[in-house]
């Protein structure tokens, strides 16, 4: 156990030296930069994520956001600045019970005002339901053997 102990202590370390070598480097590049480039990377891992999805048939497009939906969407301040990381994506019922209202019904490319800003609806997709499991095959038949009465 000590040594398990041992490791998280090291790992905290690490981590706290990591948090601090990335703040050194947000300010001699400056921190807008720094943000714009950590949010590039995840809207390409978030876009993979629906990539895979869609290849292993777990969500399909769909025309509009439907309560059984995931959908990906981005939001903006009042005064048009994209939020970071510019790009969300959720199933609908990862939502408040309002802001579903608000998106059920609507296309991408739907803008909804908000009271600090917009977000706008960039694709829907609807979760695919797993098809019931195939029944398990019978047990392949055995030669059966002949007991003689006494």
């Amino acid at each position: 156990m000590s040594k398990l102990l041992d490791r998280v202590e090291t790992l905290e370390k690490t981590l706290e030296e990591m948090a601090k070598a990335i703040q050194a480097i947000a300010r001699c590049v400056g921190v807008t930069e720094v943000q714009e480039e950590m949010a590039k990377a995840t809207q390409a891992n978030m876009k993979a994520q629906v990539e895979a999805g869609l290849k292993e048939g777990q969500i399909k497009p769909a025309e509009v956001v439907s309560e059984n939906g995931f959908v990906v969407l981005h939001e903006k301040t009042k005064d048009g600045k994209l939020v970071l990381p510019g790009r969300l994506q959720h199933p609908l019922q990862a939502f408040d019970e309002d802001t579903r209202k608000l998106l059920v019904g609507k296309k991408p490319g739907e803008t909804i005002e908000l009271p600090n800003g917009t977000i706008t609806i960039d694709e829907a997709y609807e979760v695919v339901e797993k098809a019931a499991q195939a029944a398990p095959a019978p047990a392949p038949a055995t030669k059966r053997t002949k007991v003689k009465a006494n």
